[in-house]
């Protein structure tokens, strides 16, 4: 995309998430964090497709700084597929799991090696963006989830953003960082407009320099299932 155009699509973008947010959501953010640290990555409670939008407003505000964040191929899905493009302009960047693989397999009728090394073309396409946000001081969002649970947290299972954030942290000597974030909805709406509050909790930032990914993914489960059982802290409503 030209650079000239790039800045519009940014403006377009956060218009259209602010609004509809505002339409839908109450959100209220609540950081539990001394400071919020910068390269980070944000490591994220998965409710829903508001997550990204949301997620994005938060960086936005809070961090001011241009939103990054992971999304699926998106491959067959009737509007997501479609609206690709647009993801990639406003900061979204591929990643293949391991269920995305086996639904393209059942749908190709071609090599399943070939899609195996596509997958393997994606993932170091998004290990190189991952790299090149956090080595620019910037932030991204991902979900360690790797899928979305509005009723429980699940198991964190995607280690490659940590296992890369630490050893980045110790390949150039430098810090980095993860800021767990909670979210959570009201189970009833309020107002006139009956709409329901999205919690947003920032906790305190965790060092990559010389840690080791099963504590800080343990740290990142504990902040999680805290925020999700009990909102504290000071809150400033955002929308």
């Amino acid at each position: 995309m030209p650079r000239v155009i790039r800045p519009l699509y940014w403006f377009v973008h956060a218009f259209v998430v602010a609004m509809l947010l505002r339409l839908r959501y109450v959100v209220r953010v609540s950081c539990h964090a001394s400071e919020l640290k910068r390269p980070a990555i944000l490591a994220a409670k998965h409710l829903s497709y508001w997550d990204v939008p949301l997620l994005s407003r938060v960086v936005l505000e809070h961090w001011r700084l241009i939103p990054f964040f992971e999304m699926g191929t998106f491959e067959g899905y009737p509007f997501l597929g479609r609206i690709r493009p647009i993801l990639r302009a406003v900061g979204g960047f591929e990643v293949m799991r391991g269920k995305d693989l086996l639904r393209l397999k059942a749908r190709a009728k071609g090599d399943r090696q070939a899609l195996k090394e596509r997958m393997r073309r994606v993932n170091a396409a998004a290990s190189t963006a991952r790299r090149e946000i956090l080595s620019n001081g910037g932030v991204y969002c991902f979900f360690p989830e790797g899928a979305r649970d509005p009723a429980a947290l699940r198991p964190l299972r995607s280690k490659t953003e940590i296992q890369e954030g630490i050893q980045l942290a110790n390949d150039e000597d430098r810090d980095l960082w993860v800021h767990p974030v909670s979210l959570r909805r009201s189970t009833e709406p309020v107002g006139l407009l009956r709409r329901r509050i999205y919690f947003v909790e920032i906790f305190e930032a965790i060092p990559l320099r010389g840690a080791e990914t099963a504590n800080v993914l343990a740290a990142i489960g504990e902040a999680l299932r805290s925020g999700a059982q009990v909102h504290r802290g000071t809150a400033h409503r955002t929308g």
